[in-house]
């Protein structure tokens, strides 16, 4: 983790530090495009809504048989969920040399729910983890960008929005599957035991005798970070740019819980089936299950950081202007609600920009740990501009084709 921050860090320090560098006269000054953007802006009720799955997708369920083979799951069934929402932000821009803004009570939510393959088919092993894991963070961050560089070729964009934020409801996949061999007292059988808990950490406040919401600990559950950004014009055609988002500045602190802890087990070795034959009894030692599954409340310090992300990119546009841009992206995050806690994340987009007033994006990206196949389209008429985005998904790439999983996003912005 620290190696993939070092790492990012040096490519926006290069980045900034190539300022100072490789000056072309011949580059043209960055010029308003089309009907330039608006310096005063209100976006209300932006959502950007997906889930999906990588086991059955829409062109499965029409058929006329539905077959479910999960022999085709390697290692997990994953089924996630993303959410974000703005509900209300204020951005100021002047002549795209500088801006600051305001984002109010932004949400973000990740769920994901991961069933290790080895457990549908009942194969053997010693101990394999799954689980469900959620998050769900509310924030307020203060965007800033500047340009550096000439008066007439600011070339050099850098961005900071430094964030304080509170985790609503946290928790991480703690399951695990366990079927093995086992001998009890000469006798042979096998062990089949699921072991489910979940552990769920928020800044809410429950009385003890009526579960109810008695109060909220905020204070101790705010936490701060900050997210940075270069941007550097190389060539009139192309811009390289770097993001790292959601650098740990001071963790959240939750200091309460409720947790679910116990478990589900057959031992076949406990059961005489010849004696059962004859009418035995079936032993209650074989088989344990929980007479009351219940949530138990508690109190205890838990610190927490927001998912990290950092990425590069680049804009290269072949015809030297903003009417078709080619933008590959790689990256790295970093998100301990999934099993496997960090991923690596890459992609392509292409941007149609017709005079800054309808603006179309369609890409293949890998973020989130899911395949999103994409389009975005922007209808900007300075005064008005409203987004909207369609997508499908799924954690698999041949079954982010078939409808496993669905993206769709909504906007609105006014100002001039």
């Amino acid at each position: 983790m620290k190696k993939i921050i070092f790492i990012f860090t040096v490519l926006f320090f290069v980045i900034a530090a190539s300022s100072s560098f490789a000056q072309n006269d011949d580059m043209p000054a960055i010029k308003p495009y089309g009907i330039g953007n608006r310096g005063f802006e209100i976006g209300i009720a932006n959502v950007d809504f997906g889930f999906g799955n990588n086991f059955i997708g829409f062109t499965d369920i029409f058929k006329e048989t539905i077959v479910l083979d999960f022999t085709e799951l390697k290692d997990l069934l994953s089924v996630g969920l993303g959410i974000n929402v703005r509900p209300l932000y204020i951005n100021i821009n002047s002549k795209d040399r500088w801006g600051f803004g305001l984002d109010i009570g932004n949400t973000t939510v990740y769920g994901n729910l991961d069933i290790a393959g080895k457990i549908l088919q009942l194969k053997k092993t010693d101990g394999e983890e799954f689980g469900a894991g959620a998050s769900v963070f509310t924030d307020v961050g203060i965007p800033v960008f500047f340009r550096v560089g000439k008066t007439e070729d600011k070339r050099l964009k850098i961005s900071v929005r430094p964030a304080g934020y509170v985790p609503v409801a946290y928790t991480i996949p703690q399951m695990k599957y366990i079927f093995k061999d086992i001998e009890t007292d000469g006798n042979h059988g096998s062990l089949l035991e699921i072991e489910f808990g979940a552990k769920i950490h928020t800044p809410v406040v429950f009385d003890q005798d009526t579960d109810m919401v008695s109060t909220f600990d905020i204070s101790s559950a705010l936490g701060f970070d900050i997210s940075v950004g270069a941007e550097y014009r190389l060539f009139k055609w192309l811009d390289l740019g770097v993001n790292v988002t959601n650098i740990p500045l001071k963790p959240s602190t939750l200091n309460h819980y409720m947790e679910l802890n116990d478990k589900i087990s057959l031992d076949t070795s406990k059961i005489n089936f010849i004696d059962m034959l004859d009418g035995g009894e079936f032993p209650e030692e074989a088989f344990y299950f929980p007479d009351d599954i219940k949530f138990i409340n508690g109190e205890e310090p838990f610190k927490l950081n927001r998912p990290f992300r950092a990425n590069a990119y680049a804009n290269f546009r072949p015809f030297g202007s903003q009417l078709l841009t080619l933008i590959p992206m790689i990256g790295y995050s970093v998100n301990p609600i999934y099993v496997q806690k960090s991923a690596m994340e890459a992609g392509v987009k292409v941007r149609l920009d017709l005079a800054n007033m309808l603006i179309a994006t369609a890409g293949i990206n890998y973020e989130d740990r899911m395949w999103k196949n994409t389009v975005d389209l922007a209808v900007n008429l300075r005064l008005f501009e409203i987004d909207l985005g369609i997508g499908i998904q799924s954690q698999d790439f041949a079954k982010s084709w078939t409808g496993a999983g669905l993206h769709a996003a909504v906007g609105l912005k006014f100002g001039w």
